[in-house]
C-alpha cells in the first residue's frame, strides 16, 4: 500500500522555479521527512533558512550588471539535483511499493504559498533597509525604470 507521497525531480524543479527558494526548501525537506530521514530533513531546513537569509541580505546589493536570472536558475538546478540524486527518481517512486507521486495540485499550492511568503519577507526586509537609510527604494526604482525596455508607442 502506497501511503507516502514524494515530489519527483521534475515537480521539485517546477516548485523551485515557480515558487522560489522557500518552495525549494519545502520540497527537499518534505521528501526527506517522507523517506524517514529526519536528520537530513532538519539539515535541509537549516540550510534552507540560511540560504534564504543570505539571499535576502545579498540581493539588494547586487550590482546592476548582475543577471537577474542567475540565482533562480542556480537554486532550481540545485533543488532538482538534490531530489534526483539524493532522494528518489521518478522511476524509483513508480516502482516502489511504499511511495507514490505527490499531486501536481499540491505542487501548485506550495508554489503559491511560498511565493506569497517570500514576497512578504523580502518586502519587509527592503522596507527595513529603506527606513534605516541603508538603501533607497526611490533610487532603486529610478534605476530600474532607467534600465527597463521602453514600451512601444502607438501612432
Amino acid at each position: 500500500m502506497k501511503t507516502k507521497k514524494l515530489y519527483t525531480p521534475l515537480q521539485a524543479w517546477a516548485a523551485a522555479f515557480v515558487g522560489g527558494p522557500l518552495a525549494a526548501v519545502y520540497v527537499i525537506k518534505s521528501n526527506y521527512s517522507e523517506l524517514g530521514w529526519e536528520d537530513w530533513a532538519r539539515f535541509a531546513l537549516r540550510c534552507g533558512y540560511l540560504f534564504v537569509g543570505v539571499l535576502c541580505v545579498v540581493v539588494p546589493f547586487l550590482p546592476e550588471w548582475f543577471p537577474n536570472v542567475v540565482i533562480p536558475v542556480a537554486y532550481t538546478i540545485a533543488t532538482w539535483q538534490i531530489v534526483e540524486q539524493h532522494q528518489l527518481s521518478k522511476e524509483a517512486i513508480r516502482e516502489s511499493e511504499h511511495f507514490d507521486f505527490q499531486l501536481n495540485s499540491r505542487v501548485a499550492a506550495v508554489c503559491l504559498v511560498s511565493l506569497f511568503l517570500f514576497f512578504v519577507i523580502i518586502s519587509v526586509w527592503m522596507l527595513f533597509l529603506d527606513a534605516t537609510g541603508i538603501i533607497s527604494l526611490e533610487e532603486l526604482a529610478a534605476r530600474a525604470n532607467k534600465t527597463a525596455i521602453p514600451a512601444p508607442t502607438v501612432q
